[in-house]
């Protein structure tokens, strides 16, 4: 099953030029988000994922019984923005690669690629890929 992602709309936190560092795995932890042209993205990456869980529960099942996972609160959404984050560095495209610092991105109108993530225990988070810039939207968040 295809867990691929394309969510278009703005730009309202960015750290895929200047991330942050991870303290736990002393990584880097990109991230960007999104506030979504339109509001069934949500629902469409909530049904999508529902869908992976079932079909990778018996693949993540727990071979000693005794042994149990710590649960996390699954990274997708936070208020209205789409959250993804990634250890490995987003590629910008078609000018968005020319941009210096995070606060060029916020505002802009764009496209993300990435994918769903699924854990050993089952917990989710959205991967970005690409950052590419959308095509042009009807309504500008900034004015």
């Amino acid at each position: 099953m295809t867990t691929l992602i394309r969510v278009r709309g703005w730009v309202t936190e960015s750290r895929v030029i200047h991330p942050l560092r991870s303290y736990e795995k002393e990584k880097e932890i990109y991230t960007v988000r999104i506030q979504p042209e339109v509001s069934t993205v949500y629902q469409e990456i909530e049904q999508q994922l529902l869908k992976i869980r079932d079909d990778r529960k018996e693949q993540y099942k727990l071979k000693d019984p005794l042994t149990t996972y710590v649960q996390h609160r699954d990274i997708l959404f936070d208020g209205c923005e789409v959250c993804f984050e990634t250890f490995h560095t987003p590629r910008l495209v078609d000018g968005l690669e020319a941009y210096e610092n995070d606060d060029e991105l916020l505002g802009q109108f764009v496209q993300v690629v990435g994918h769903i993530q699924i854990m050993p225990d089952l917990n989710a988070y959205l991967s970005a890929h690409i950052i590419e810039p959308a095509l042009t939207a009807d309504f500008d968040p900034i004015e």
